[in-house]
């Protein structure tokens, strides 16, 4: 299949949808061969982890919050973690790769996450921050299902229009924000792909975990890094 018809795919699966669960349907079998990217951060984001845990005899639980198809999913389990991939799309999760490890899919809300208090050691979640409607109300969830002294990393940003074209926080890049979420709207799709989420996101991490900070990827996006308190 060609780009440009992988695009055209794109294209019909945005006109005809009308909230984000159908167009992650329907773009769920070319997804990974269109967000090429993605395999950039999700890299960065397992090195994070790897780093950290590395030097632990037990198995870390990680849950991959909005994983997709899972490409961060995939490379977790085959550095050994005890992953557990999280989406609503059901399409998507059926594409998730379960050859390499423990692997756990689960469909599901953000909001409302079936697991128990502090049952997870690190939370992750790739290009899906910008896709919640109550990002504060996921935090929350998040903040709950995190063990003490566990991880949070959310990336990427500043996320990239529609996915796929970056911008320059310039009056023209602003712009085609403005017109992207007024196409958005008419079809019920969240988006939040502008300048002011990642310091939207920062501010929020302060609020329920510490050491917070921004790690750059070598396209230069960031990826927000944070810790649980101990207790």
């Amino acid at each position: 299949m060609t780009r440009l018809h992988l695009w055209w795919k794109l294209i019909k699966a945005v006109l005809r949808s009308r909230d984000d669960r159908e167009f992650y349907d329907r773009i769920a079998p070319i997804y990974d061969r269109i967000f090429i990217m993605h395999r950039l951060h999700a890299g960065k984001m397992v090195a994070i982890l790897a780093e950290t845990y590395g030097g632990h005899h037990e198995t870390k639980r990680v849950l991959d919050l909005g994983c997709g198809t899972g490409i961060l999913t995939d490379m977790l389990a085959r550095k050994h973690f005890d992953v557990i991939g999280l989406d609503f799309s059901l399409e998507s999760l059926r594409q998730l790769p379960r050859q390499a490890g423990d692997i756990s899919i689960v469909s599901a809300d953000a909001l409302q996450l079936p697991f128990r208090k502090e049952s997870m050691d690190a939370v992750v979640s790739l290009g899906a921050w910008r896709h919640f409607p109550d990002p504060q109300g996921v935090m929350t969830e998040i903040e709950r299902v995190t063990k003490p002294g566990g991880m949070l990393l959310v990336g990427y940003f500043p996320p990239a229009l529609g996915g796929l074209l970056p911008l320059r926080d310039n009056a023209t890049g602003r712009l085609l924000i403005r017109c992207y979420r007024m196409m958005i709207k008419l079809s019920g799709y969240t988006d939040r792909a502008d300048f002011d989420l990642e310091q939207e996101t920062l501010e929020l991490s302060h609020r329920y975990f510490e050491r917070v900070e921004s790690m750059t990827c070598s396209d230069g996006r960031r990826i927000i890094v944070a810790r649980k308190p101990l207790p």
